[in-house]
Formats: C-alpha cells, structure tokens, sequence
C-alpha cells in the first residue's frame, strides 16, 4: 500500500536504495517471504522494481529470517 501510495503521488523518482529496502522488507515480512497465496504478480513486479533501485533480497532475507 506504501508504494501504490508513493506511486499515486508521483513520486517513485524519489525511492532510493534506503526506503527500498524498507518497502521490500515490509512486503516480504508481510508476504512471509512471498509464500502466501494472495501474493500476486504485481507484488513481484514492485519488489522487482524495489530491487532496481537498490534493495538487496538476500541481504535483507538473511537480516531477517537469520538474524
């Protein structure tokens, strides 16, 4: 919802490698790690472009899951 919300604003220029990796942590912990079965294709395609702009997946798995 963060993101739609950013993006409704126009402002998804402004997301940088920091509030990425805190969207995709969110949308991961919420998703339990993309496992859940109302994760949709467009959850993929925003933490893809998450991913673009400088969030780390695995980085941020293992803080999460590993820590």
């Amino acid at each position: 919802m963060v993101f739609h919300f950013i993006d409704m604003l126009g402002d998804k220029d402004k997301i940088n490698k920091d509030i990425a990796t805190c969207l995709y942590t969110g949308i991961m912990t919420d998703t339990s790690s993309f496992r859940f079965a109302s994760t949709t294709s467009k959850t993929h395609r925003v933490t893809a472009y998450l991913i673009d702009k400088g969030a780390e997946s695995s980085e941020i798995h293992n803080a999460v899951l590993d820590a």
